[in-house]
């Protein structure tokens, strides 16, 4: 149990990190901010490429893994709807964010260091899977939702925000980049390669501060039912059906592992984003954001526990 907490505790101490000092020192949370969009926009997608583009891929789509994930992954998103409605009397125009504050992890700031601190190079590939499907799937079924002007112009609001939300994403075109070069089998410079390696070298650390930094600009409070309804489905119940469906379906333990994992990360930033966007419940999807990320504190060590073990 002590080398689970040495993979586990430093992640978790550096989003502290990160947090404490953002709220400590006002000067320190501006620049913060430009720390994330350094994370977002370079030091990330320059890891998630070079990551791609030296991991072995399967030779074929694991489908089995996907429908694992996903289709728990878009059964929570209208249980949470459905669970807004019904108990918690949220309008109809609001349920989208419902839906992606339940099923939408942080795959990519804290999903991936964890992966990397915790398990071999063989657990790679399928993080990185689905850490380049994500946004794709979840996205466009939130878009889909939430947009609700006439057909016509609905199909091209979509659209629009499609392309700006997952093919203007740097960390989804990071990866898209990276498949296409290991797949075609194309040499990247290596004045180029050298950059990225500097950049990927700074990306763990930085992601995880940034994340605290983050993290410190929402508001928590615990007498909120809504709130600790949607992590009990974020932290609980969407890792426990991939967990089923994974074992029902036989996929290999290491991708059980981090489609689990995966299931169990906290609510992503991205569904305040939308939140905001939309102004719609910020302030119930931030306090998610923030217990669900105190609460897989416990759950995500115990999960990687269960998996270093089997």
């Amino acid at each position: 149990m002590i080398s689970i907490s040495n993979a586990i505790l430093p992640v978790f101490l550096a989003i502290g990190f990160g947090y404490v000092l953002a709220r400590w020192n006002d000067s320190i949370s501006k620049s913060g901010k430009g720390l994330v969009k350094f994370v977002f926009w370079v030091a990330l997608p320059s890891m998630l490429f070079i990551k791609v583009v030296d991991t072995s891929l399967p030779s074929e789509v694991p489908w089995h893994f996907l429908s694992a994930f996903y289709i728990p992954s878009i059964a929570i998103f209208f249980f949470g709807a459905f669970i807004a409605k019904r108990v918690f009397s949220w309008k109809h125009e609001e349920l989208g964010i419902a839906g992606v504050t339940c099923c939408y992890g942080n795959l990519a700031l804290l999903g991936l260091p964890i992966i990397l601190n915790s398990f071999g190079p063989v657990f790679l590939t399928p993080a990185l899977i689905l850490i380049a499907s994500q946004s794709t799937i979840l996205f466009g079924l939130t878009i889909f939702w939430l947009e609700k002007e006439p057909d016509e112009t609905r199909f091209r609001n979509i659209l629009n925000l499609f392309v700006r939300k997952v093919l203007g994403n740097p960390i989804v075109l990071s990866l898209v980049l990276g498949f296409l070069v290991n797949i075609f089998e194309i040499s990247v410079p290596s004045i180029l390669r050298s950059s990225l390696d500097l950049f990927s070298i700074a990306a763990p650390g930085c992601s995880l501060f940034a994340l605290g930094v983050c993290l410190a600009g929402y508001r928590l409070t615990l007498n909120n039912t809504t709130v600790l309804g949607f992590v009990v489905m974020r932290n609980f119940f969407h890792p426990l059906l991939v967990l089923g469906l994974c074992t029902f379906l036989d996929v290999s333990n290491h991708w059980k592992a981090v489609a689990v994992l995966f299931a169990a990360m906290p609510t992503g930033i991205n569904a305040f984003i939308f939140a905001e966007q939309y102004e719609l419940r910020q302030e119930a999807v931030s306090m998610t954001i923030i217990l669900s990320t105190i609460v897989s504190m416990f759950t995500l060590t115990v999960l990687v526990y269960v998996f270093k073990v089997i």
